[in-house]
């Protein structure tokens, strides 16, 4: 690979020196013993035959070079060839010949990129991982783990098309109350699949300021549209709900299921779609769980594979959570609190279930944690499942010290509450 970058840098010097107008003496890749010389056609300044070309192959391929005849100060170069040598040239030739090196790499990388993008066969697809719950994606009924299917009416298989078709439902506008101008979500139409169940609903965006070069806002940004999804999934680390189907069965907090009828689950969305599908019957689910154990006071963790038999559902089940027998993420499941922690504070223990927090239901941690950040030291009230027993405690966040070696005084908001999850790779689907 480094040969390849060589070879097209040099190779860039090389011809924009020949369409320059300018002798080059040598063309050389690698270094060291030459093991492969080759002499170049004739070439004529005027009446003059000019020395013929060398291309040449060094033993390592670590570098390379292109000699143009007059590059060197101290060279004498005859007057009858001196209008074909480097120097001869005026300076704007003289600029392209040397950045033309570094521009043949970056269009080396170009090319690479583009080449690659052609040859992809997968694609992320639109199912959906996690849901802002107070955003206009949450309001219609999106949930974690529907697959978003058409966009007023257009098919989608891909998120990346589920981020064009929102993104442009921007329009411009007249505050009625300043009469300055304003940005205003277009409603359109959303279609969502879960289950093998399609359902359309109209859902108006929010406006979202985006950087027009990412990380870079001095160059501006540009108004567009956003419902409150992300496509980060997570395995299938389960917890159980108390009295369950699943906890009767012998599904334990924090079991993470690799197989469902003898079919591999990546994520969990997966896991629960085919649990839900197959409501009617018994399921049989293969998981491994975890035992803590300790050896010499040293604490480990233990795995064992086990496989567990779900009966079936009885009655019309509409609900996914109950299709799913009991079983949801992990994500809301309180695995450790920190000591003296406002969590800590609050009475919060692991194996808590995170309810809701200022009326926002838990669907996942990663926007869950958000509205604990956003309410800051204000704090609000956290509603918690214990058991049988659901309680709501004061939860706001501490600002601790946190070291920085720039800025002595910094801190950062810390809550307490740990949970345990694991990312799993994106959905991908044929490239169509």
């Amino acid at each position: 690979m480094i040969g390849v970058l060589i070879l097209v840098h040099e190779y860039g010097h090389y011809l924009l020196a020949r369409l320059m107008g300018v002798h080059v003496v040598e063309f050389a890749i690698g270094v060291g013993p030459k093991i492969m010389k080759i002499k170049g056609k004739k070439r004529f300044a005027g009446e003059v035959e000019l020395p013929r070309t060398e291309f040449t192959i060094g033993a390592l391929p670590f570098g390379g070079f292109v000699r143009m005849l007059g590059t060197d100060p101290h060279e004498v170069v005859p007057p009858e060839i001196d209008q074909v040598s480097f120097n001869a040239r005026p300076v704007w030739r003289r600029f392209l010949i040397m950045i033309a090196g570094p521009a043949f790499n970056i269009l080396l990388a170009l090319v690479i990129y583009f080449a690659t993008g052609l040859g992809e066969s997968k694609l992320p697809s639109s199912l959906m991982g996690s849901i802002d719950v107070s955003g206009p994606a949450a309001e219609v009924g999106l949930r974690p783990g529907d697959r978003i299917v058409a966009i007023d009416g257009e098919e989608v298989r891909y998120f990346w098309q589920v981020v064009e078709g929102v993104e442009p439902k921007v329009r411009e506008e007249e505050d009625p109350a300043t009469g300055e101008t304003r940005y205003a979500g277009v409603p359109f139409e959303l279609t969502w699949e879960r289950h093998g169940e399609r359902t359309t609903k109209t859902i108006a965006p929010i406006v979202f300021m985006k950087e027009k070069v990412p990380g870079v806002p001095s160059l501006g940004t540009t108004p567009v549209g956003r419902i409150g999804v992300k496509q980060d999934n997570v395995r299938p680390l389960i917890a159980v709900a108390p009295g369950s189907v699943a906890e009767r069965a012998g599904l334990r907090n924090w079991d993470l299921v690799i197989a469902v009828d003898g079919v591999s689950v990546q994520h969990l969305p997966g896991a629960i779609d085919a649990l839900y599908r197959a409501r009617a019957r018994a399921v049989k689910v293969q998981v491994i769980g975890y035992d803590e154990a300790s050896a010499g006071g040293v604490a480990m963790g233990v795995a064992a594979a086990r496989l567990v038999e779900l009966p079936a559902v009885a009655g019309d089940v509409e609900a996914s959570a109950d299709g799913a027998r009991g079983i949801y993420t992990a994500e809301c499941l309180v695995h450790r609190v920190v000591p003296g922690s406002p969590a800590d504070k609050a009475g919060i223990r692991p194996g808590d279930r995170l309810l809701r927090f200022e009326g926002i239901e838990c669907s996942g941690w990663d926007f869950f944690q958000q509205r604990l950040y956003i309410a800051g030291q204000g704090g609000g009230t956290l509603e918690l499942g214990r058991g049988e027993e659901t309680l709501k405690v004061p939860l706001a966040m501490a600002e601790v010290l946190w070291p920085d070696e720039l800025r002595k005084d910094a801190t950062m908001p810390v809550h307490g509450i740990e949970v345990l999850y694991v990312d799993a790779r994106e959905e991908l689907v044929d490239n169509e």
